[in-house]
């Protein structure tokens, strides 16, 4: 025996998607030439000694990443760390960027998009709507579209 850690997930010159996501964070943290430091190690964003210094510790801690999604800070100004990380869908990520506009109203908060899934409008609609200076209410205002439907034909 070698005295290596054997936990699955790097087969041959092949790494598998956690090992990954594991380096490419460390790389985003650490390495000033990558194309993605600006956004994290330049913006003071960290990997915690947990997971910096051991891929065994991250595996343990975050397991295989569910089909279709990948890591995420919950605090977008905070540290990569297990009370910080979760598996998110694109979806989750986008709205949790430092780039997304969100919008409080009626005890909810959501980003544009999310306020327009919710709402049954199209995409861009409440951006528009902010744009021309309108109310809140008017703003968030459900698609006159969208009514009710029973299955009963209006006549």
């Amino acid at each position: 025996m070698t005295g290596r850690i054997t936990h699955g997930q790097s087969r041959a010159n092949k790494k598998t998607k956690l090992y990954m996501v594991w380096h490419g964070m460390k790389q985003r943290c650490y390495y000033g030439h990558h194309i993605g430091y600006k956004n994290y190690g330049g913006r003071g964003i960290t990997v915690c000694e947990r997971w910096r210094t051991s891929f065994e510790n991250f595996f343990a801690d975050m397991g295989n990443p569910p089909l279709g999604m990948s890591l995420e800070r919950i605090d977008n100004d905070g540290p990569y760390s297990p009370e910080n990380c979760r598996w998110a869908t694109h979806a989750e990520q986008h709205s949790n960027t430092s780039r997304a506009r969100l919008i409080s109203f009626g005890g909810k908060t959501l980003c544009l998009r999310g306020w327009e899934r919710a709402l049954g409008l199209g995409r861009g609609t409440v951006s528009l709507r902010l744009k021309r200076g309108l109310p809140i209410q008017e703003v968030l205002r459900p698609s006159k579209k969208q009514l009710p439907h029973d299955g009963c034909t209006l006549g």
